[in-house]
């Protein structure tokens, strides 16, 4: 009987064949030479963005670009001899805030505008060479909040829009010298929730000192139990730790503070983390004995586990993001690796969206980000017959990823991705010759670089003794061909130079079981399975 031809769903690479326009460029080498310029906080403010960079002299200092090598320069040398130590930064009403030390006032709270005579000290509020230290920036409606620490005060919330004369201590919550010392800060629009370094329990202030007030002194937060504030259905959720019960989710209501799980034993308690709205549900990895940390969702007062992803112990849950009402996160299979999944919370509809890099080595997925009901993320797969790290970008929870940038001879990240203005993306990248430096792209239409795609099938599937593979749509004669066994070791390795190839299981010592293959061409890799019975 002849055996029925089965084509197996091969999950096509796309590459980018980019359009003009399309091509990613350095912006500026910042920093000449193969260091690079060690690019951070990348923050947008009306049309420009504003960072923090290394540059010639090493220092690290505030830079602002509008996309063009001669609109990309360094606002200030703040702290000529050693660089400015800036931090994480936040944008108010077209202003940029960070913190910063010249030297002379130790670290304040610093402002730019996006220009040279706009950068500038926003108040002196602990003279001296040591300075208040502000961090946690973290705007509610038209203030920035803010801990900074003072010698009368300890360190302590304040507020500030700018205006040296309204940047003030919100309140001496603790009085004397006795710190808050909030950290954590998270914004709702209507509070900001956070947890202090020297008590235990939940705080929130609407952003008046009488309105700044602690909920609960319990439960622990704050060291190894981060609490991850997350608002769900106007309610903030969070992961904190209690004595009875380990490490639950919790969540407020109004001024209460309560514990929504209850899942522990002696070898495990929940553990929440990773919390992601998306949809109606609100998604974590959390662990119940025995089933280690797998994808966890809760709704409407109900906890569980959407799927045991690994059987044979944790999932390695890294990136998750909340996509069209899906969430899209990198999980471990055997097969796979750590790969690129979706769920919609539900056992069925959880499954692998995409093999990245064929076979069951991870692609290192990381560092999403969502524009534009587009999601971006950074990945290793095979390029050219060698790894490659590059930004992808997926259209829809059910689609396919595509390669967005090819940086020749390099490789990209999405972990300072931003939108400039409407049809432009920034984003740092690396070289051999310059090291990590600020790259853009220009997008076209949707943003979707024309990309074309290579095809294989693998028949019969499942298969004896032989099987074919067949190519189409490779711009190279030479496809190099390679079959991993489940257990991820290499047992064939070749070269077609034809439109198929036959393969011989008792040949190649192909015992039963399930099998990876992948081809890679120029610019074009795809993977399969075959199965081998007899």
């Amino acid at each position: 009987m002849k055996a029925k031809q089965i084509i197996v769903s091969l999950l096509p690479v796309f590459l980018s064949s980019v359009m003009s326009g399309q091509q990613p460029e350095m912006v500026k080498d910042i920093h000449p030479g193969t260091a690079g310029s060690f690019l951070l906080y990348l923050t947008i403010s009306e049309n420009k963005a504003v960072f923090k960079a290394h540059d010639v002299i090493d220092n690290e200092e505030p830079w602002v670009t509008d996309g063009t090598e001669s609109g990309t320069f360094k606002l200030k040398e703040i702290h000529p001899v050693a660089g400015s130590n800036i931090g994480p930064m936040a944008e108010l009403n077209g202003t940029v805030f960070f913190a910063a030390n010249d030297g002379e006032h130790g670290a304040e709270l610093w402002k730019t505008d996006g220009t040279t005579d706009g950068t500038v000290l926003v108040k002196d509020i602990f003279p001296g060479v040591q300075g208040s230290m502000p961090s946690h920036l973290t705007v509610l409606n038209s203030f920035l909040y803010f801990s900074a620490f003072t010698e009368e005060n300890g360190y302590e919330l304040w507020r500030t829009n700018g205006d040296p004369l309204l940047t003030q201590i919100l309140v001496d919550f603790f009085a004397g010298t006795v710190s808050l010392a909030a950290n954590y800060l998270y914004s709702t629009g209507d509070y900001i929730y956070f947890i202090s370094d020297e008590f235990e329990g939940i705080f929130r202030t609407n952003g008046t000192g009488g309105g700044t007030e602690r909920l609960s002194a319990y439960p622990e937060t704050g060291g190894i139990y981060v609490p991850e504030f997350t608002l769900y259905r106007d309610t903030v959720y969070f992961s904190g730790h209690d004595f009875f019960s380990g490490t639950q989710l919790w969540n407020t209501w109004d001024q209460t503070v309560r514990q929504v799980t209850e899942i522990y034993d002696v070898n495990a308690d929940l553990s929440p983390h990773s919390l992601t709205v998306s949809g109606d549900l609100l998604y974590f990895i959390g662990e119940q004995y025995p089933f280690g940390e797998e994808l966890w969702a809760y709704q409407d007062g109900i906890a569980y586990m959407v799927k045991d992803i690994n059987p044979a112990g944790h999932a390695s849950i890294g990136m998750m993001a909340a996509f069209k009402n899906k969430l899209v996160f990198s999980a471990y299979s055997a097969a796979e690796g750590v790969e690129l999944w979706v769920s919609d919370g539900t056992d069925e509809g959880t499954h692998l969206l995409y093999d990245i890099y064929p076979g069951p080595i991870s692609s290192g997925i990381v560092s999403p980000v969502v524009i534009d009901d587009v999601l971006y993320f950074t990945a290793t797969s095979l390029i050219n017959f060698a790894e490659d790290t590059e930004i992808w970008k997926l259209d829809d929870p059910e689609g396919t990823p595509v390669l967005l940038t090819q940086i020749p001879g390099g490789g990209a990240s999405s972990r300072e991705l931003v939108k400039l203005n409407s049809n432009t993306l920034l984003f740092t990248a690396s070289v051999p010759d310059y090291g990590d430096e600020l790259w853009k792209i220009t997008l076209q239409g949707p943003g979707i670089p024309e990309s074309r795609v290579s095809q294989v099938k693998i028949y019969p599937n499942p298969a004896g003794d032989l099987f074919r593979i067949g190519f189409t749509g490779f711009s190279v004669r030479d496809k190099v061909v390679r079959i991993y066994d489940d257990a991820g070791r290499l047992v064939f390795s070749g070269i077609s130079e034809d439109d198929e190839l036959l393969i011989e299981a008792d040949r190649i010592r192909l015992m039963d079981g399930i099998y990876h293959v992948t081809i890679s061409g120029d610019k074009n890799v795809v993977s399969g399975k075959v199965i081998i019975t007899r």
